[in-house]
């Protein structure tokens, strides 16, 4: 997720984009990308406008390792209520996941190896937080 803060005169109209081009629809003072692919790794930034004038920001690069890629499978059943995600990589790295509800301070849940491939982790404790964030590093 990347957001901006503008201050200006309202109404602030806001326009994200990838690489200098425009991200159709993407108008808003947050961007919100729910798969990260190797294609979407580029600068990111928006530009700012109201009646007094135009500003961009800074370009933000983001950067996606491809033994870092997460692909997230949530689980959202009654019976099991936890959420669940498979982390793709090189065999024979080691992966620590984190958790965070408000993406500043976060919280290591364990360390796991990644022996076939594919590392897989549940966490049961879903149901104590609204809102939840996870991020996996390697640590070889």
């Amino acid at each position: 997720m990347f957001g901006v803060i503008a201050a200006g005169f309202p109404p602030l109209k806001y326009q994200w984009q990838f690489n200098g081009n425009a991200l159709p629809g993407q108008t808003a003072a947050t961007l919100v990308q729910h798969y990260l692919a190797a294609s979407r790794a580029g600068g990111y930034s928006v530009v700012v406008s109201n009646s007094s004038g135009v500003t961009s920001s800074a370009v933000a690069t983001l950067t996606i390792s491809p033994a870092n890629q997460l692909l997230l499978a949530p689980v959202n059943s009654p019976d099991t209520n936890y959420f669940s995600f498979s982390l793709a990589g090189e065999t024979g790295r080691f992966y620590r996941i984190w958790a965070t509800t408000n993406l500043v301070n976060w919280t290591e849940l364990t360390r796991l190896t990644n022996d076939e491939g594919l590392v897989e982790f549940a966490d049961p404790n879903t149901r104590d937080f609204r809102t939840r964030f996870y991020r996996a590093r390697d640590t070889n």
